[in-house]
């Protein structure tokens, strides 16, 4: 006993400590979430580029649905996976409602080695992509949130104007497995970060906005953005309303994913306490020998039983056949007492001893009027002939 009690106050005293340590990680680690999710907090999440936005006083909120704010002078950040905007499969946001919403004077920035499809439109192409597979194979490390120095990829350094710009390291980009960008020769869009490969970034204008496409989620994201020139280039390219973060892309918000809306309201600790709390009242009430009490079970008397039996066979079919359920009825209830098959029941009837027979003889008469139609199926008939049966299995359980 003792052991017990002891062993269970250090399983309560271990579950608590783990309880609050998970709480903060799975509140603020967030690998749960998308991969460059602003509710990510690992170095693959964007959470770090919203909270030093709040921190600055600027309107931040993440777009959790189709429909764009309705606002001017407004920055919308996409920060994509490479399979979501490569082929536009995974591009939930409408590329007509997005240049509307650029053309009515924001900025839509996207961050992502796919390219995007609303700069596909504007002649923002990807040039070449290492191979989709090692692309893939970069974002899957990422998603599974491996550290930078055990995931596979290389890093890039981009100069914000060009190739042949010679910045100071502070203010290169620091990249990772950048996406090299071309566009038309129409000179609608203009380069604003190269490597030694090539461009890595356009912008373009649109009505009275912008449209600036990114081959890389890096320059945004928790584990780079402190590095460089990253912040200070991120920052560079935001209106002076509202940042808005799309979220929606990721399959977060109402029609996205239960684990979408769990990392939103921050459910995941409460979600995890009462698991917890179950799974401790579980364990707690393990080996301890509690007696199975009889089940109760609520019948009716066999006057009632029978006059509903009565009732049902009358109503749903015709007579004759009606007389001969009930009757089958009737020996069937017999054979529970006396404990022979229905063809050896009178037998065994006058075998029985007196008080057994004269009943089991009542019985067998209704029986035999009910099968004959003499009065039909009289349930009040039927209602005594039931009782004496139940009367006689209560005789033979006692005896």
């Amino acid at each position: 006993m003792k052991k017990a009690v002891a062993f269970t106050a250090a399983a309560i005293a271990a579950g608590v400590w783990l309880f609050f340590g998970l709480a903060e990680y799975t509140s603020r680690g967030g690998e749960g979430a998308p991969l460059y999710s602003v509710f990510r907090y690992d170095p693959y999440g964007a959470a770090g580029l919203m909270d030093y936005l709040k921190e600055k006083g600027v309107k931040t909120e993440a777009v959790i649905g189709p429909q764009l704010p309705d606002s001017t002078n407004a920055t919308l950040i996409q920060v994509a996976e490479y399979r979501q905007n490569f082929n536009g499969s995974g591009a939930r946001l409408s590329v007509k409602e997005v240049t509307q919403w650029v053309a009515r004077g924001n900025t839509f920035i996207v961050f992502s080695r796919g390219g995007s499809p609303v700069g596909r439109k504007f002649g923002i192409f990807t040039r070449h992509t290492r191979f989709s597979k090692w692309v893939n194979g970069v974002e899957d490390d990422q998603r599974a949130g491996k550290p930078p120095n055990r995931a596979i990829g290389n890093g890039k350094l981009g100069d914000w104007t060009g190739a042949d710009t010679d910045l100071s390291p502070e203010k290169k980009l620091f990249l990772h497995e950048p996406t090299v960008l071309k566009t038309q020769e129409d000179g609608r869009a203009k380069a604003t970060v190269s490597t030694k490969d090539g461009p890595v970034a356009f912008e373009t204008k649109h009505g009275m906005g912008r449209i600036i496409v990114v081959g890389d989620p890096s320059p945004v994201l928790n584990g780079w953005i402190a590095k460089g020139g990253n912040l200070e280039f991120a920052m560079g390219f935001l209106d002076d309303g509202p940042v808005y973060f799309d979220e929606w892309s990721h399959g977060v918000g109402y029609g996205g994913s239960i684990m979408g809306l769990i990392i939103i309201y921050g459910l995941a600790p409460a979600i995890f306490q009462i698991a917890f709390a179950l799974a401790l009242f579980l364990f707690s009430g393990r080996g301890e020998d509690i007696p199975d009490l009889p089940e109760e079970k609520e019948t009716l008397s066999g006057v009632d039983q029978v006059r509903a039996l009565g009732r049902l066979y009358s109503k749903s079919m015709k007579p004759d056949e009606a007389r001969k359920r009930v009757m089958q009825e009737l020996m069937l209830r017999a054979h529970e007492v006396l404990g022979f098959p229905p063809g050896e029941i009178r037998e065994a009837a006058l075998r029985a001893p007196e008080a057994k027979r004269i009943r089991a003889e009542k019985i067998l008469a209704a029986a035999d009027e009910i099968s004959r139609g003499g009065t039909g199926i009289n349930n009040k008939r039927l209602a005594g002939a039931l009782a004496d049966s139940s009367e006689l299995s209560r005789e033979k359980r006692n005896g």
